[in-house]
């Protein structure tokens, strides 16, 4: 059964109920196919201005989300499906019926989203939801690598998604795969003047460092002024972004213990992330150190078994963060976002 939960702060729902679920997808044509590797629910309601959120997948021939007239006749699909893991968000302009779907199994075996995932339904009225929130309205920018795009999964399932979703607040993901922060062409310290989001933005936030490390950029030093040092990169990232938006609130995250050897320089992902904290004691600026704080290290096997991408997968441990990973980190990235408002 998907079990479908009240919102917090007494937001005015749906009574708490139990959905029926059966194995089976729904095409985008709405044909119904059964199939043990996904799961769909019976039609339910969900009334104007109401929101539905729910993680699912599927792919291109299955819809996570339809409309259904109520007397169970299929109208129109809603979202399609992509492969990938998404915590989905939907809002209803006019009372409407519909139904869910995901890759998954009843039993837990073999599906992509695990169905504790699935269960976790949520029905609320958003601005009521939302009104409270210090980041409700607020405009985000951040700036990173793979941690931050998401790598294999994506955007939809990164801590970024998740806080604009919990918050309201409009969060742009800047994230790219094997990106470091200094030394390259096209680095965070060189490609943030092509952000258009950066000069209206509330708060941009950094995160870099691990791919600083595998490229074996020097560290440098505190006054190094361009981008062939790590130092030097945070530097001109920090000057840079003081220029086209001097009002923000600029933020940076290090990395995190991701690798155990060291580069050809000798250091470990640790240096960078105290090179990192050196610059922004320096600059005044918020640095969330990820070493020290975060309660992550991808070196722990106990640790990597449940917050691990690839291990996620069924693959080898990839470095990379698992949906229940990300899960961990948005709240601890929430506290230090509104703290430094």
């Amino acid at each position: 059964d998907v079990l479908f939960a009240k919102a917090t702060n007494d937001i005015p729902t749906v009574e708490d109920k139990t959905i029926s679920i059966q194995n089976g997808y729904i095409s985008p044509s709405g044909v119904i196919t059964a199939s043990v590797g996904y799961c769909y629910s019976e039609v339910f309601q969900l009334k104007k201005g109401q929101t539905i959120q729910f993680n699912a997948a599927s792919s291109t021939g299955a819809c996570p989300l339809s409309e259904w007239n109520s007397d169970g006749s299929f109208k129109k699909p809603i979202i399609v499906g992509d492969l990938k893991y998404h915590r989905y968000e939907y809002t209803a302009e006019s009372d409407m019926f519909i139904r869910v779907c995901t890759r998954c199994t009843p039993n837990g075996n073999a599906g992509y989203v695990p169905m504790d995932d699935f269960n976790s339904v949520k029905l609320y009225y958003k601005e009521t939801l939302l009104k409270n929130e210090k980041l409700n309205h607020k405009k985000i920018v951040v700036i990173g690598d793979s941690l931050i795009y998401g790598n294999t999964l994506g955007n939809e399932i990164t801590w970024l998604r998740k806080l604009e979703l919990i918050t309201g607040a409009t969060v742009y993901n800047y994230g790219i795969n094997s990106n470091a922060l200094s030394s390259t062409a096209d680095c965070m310290a060189v490609r943030y003047s092509d952000i258009p989001e950066i000069d209206t933005a509330d708060i941009i936030i950094v995160e870099g460092g691990s791919n600083d490390k595998n490229q074996n950029v020097p560290i440098g030093t505190d006054t190094d002024t361009d981008i062939t040092t790590f130092k030097g990169g945070c530097n001109v990232l920090i000057d840079g972004l003081r220029a086209k938006n001097p009002k923000s609130t600029i933020l940076f995250m290090t990395t995190y213990h991701r690798y155990s050897s060291k580069n050809t320089l000798n250091l470990k992902d640790i240096d960078y992330a105290n090179a990192m904290m050196d610059i922004c004691k320096l600059k005044a600026i918020p640095c969330y150190n990820n070493c020290e704080f975060s309660g992550i290290t991808f070196l722990d096997e106990n640790l990597k078994s449940w917050c691990d991408e690839g291990v996620y997968l069924g693959k080898s441990s990839n470095q990379h963060f698992s949906p229940a990973g990300y899960d961990y980190i948005t709240s601890k990235y929430k506290v230090f976002i509104e703290n430094n408002l």
